[in-house]
């Protein structure tokens, strides 16, 4: 692997660091895509991070949390892939033969709630500030593997081509206690006009008694990509 970049970010008790490097040793192209590169990302659930995660793993329910990490990381390749932030065509090295392959860890080291924006916010401050190292290749050996690979001593490292930043943002929905059979919630629940409560940057105790969740991803140009839904409420039943 080539030096890795990591980032920090503290989002309210939330506390989740990123990790990119790059494979000097290059990857084969896909056959769909010949003149990109790889863009791979990870999530890992300590039980450091939330007792809930050790608890899982004590009771012998440790795919929850491999579920858990892989939906996670599904979401912020989502915000980053759909969005079109990172120019992967960038990663190629020689047409149709050897890419970049760029992979992404991300680490919850503690889980205060809105892991999504957390690790999404996480994930593009270290595709940011990571430098991949310069290579070149000799003319007339592009099909016969003469590609160096220079160190950052020798020629300066490169930034990863990134359009723009998606920012995530999430929402969570609470239920009026009126419309839900046999809720123990008190009218200070219910919003006066019998409407949805909607309200953002969930904590985790928050979250565990939301009814639904839905998270954006914002480009500069105040776009919208992708959009994630998550738990029991239609979408038609989202009322503002």
């Amino acid at each position: 692997m080539v030096e890795s970049c990591c980032s920090n970010v503290r989002f309210g008790c939330s506390f989740v660091a990123a990790r990119v490097r790059a494979k000097p040793k290059f990857s084969s192209v896909g056959l769909d895509r010949p003149t990109e590169g790889f863009l791979h990302f990870s999530v890992e659930l300590s039980p450091m991070a939330s007792p809930s995660f050790g608890a899982s793993a004590s009771a012998g329910r440790g795919a929850a949390s491999s579920v858990a990490a892989a939906e996670l990381a599904r979401l912020v390749e989502r915000s980053v892939r759909e969005s079109r932030a990172l120019d992967t065509e960038a990663l190629d090295v020689v047409a149709g033969e050897k890419v970049w392959t760029i992979t992404c860890h991300v680490h919850v080291v503690d889980h205060g709630g809105n892991l999504v924006d957390a690790a999404s916010l996480a994930a593009i401050a270290a595709l940011m500030h990571y430098r991949r190292p310069e290579v070149a290749v000799e003319k007339g050996t592009e099909h016969n593997g003469g590609v160096t690979v220079y160190s950052v001593d020798e020629r300066a490292a490169v930034p990863l081509s990134l359009h723009h930043i998606p920012i995530s943002i999430s929402f969570c929905f609470l239920q009026p206690a009126a419309k839900m059979q046999g809720s123990n919630r008190s009218d200070d629940d219910v919003d006066m006009d019998g409407k949805h409560i909607i309200f953002m940057d969930p904590t985790d105790r928050e979250e565990r008694n939301t009814d639904a969740r839905i998270s954006f991803t914002l480009t500069r140009s105040v776009s919208f990509a992708p959009c994630t839904k998550s738990a029991g409420l239609p979408f038609l039943r989202l009322s503002c």
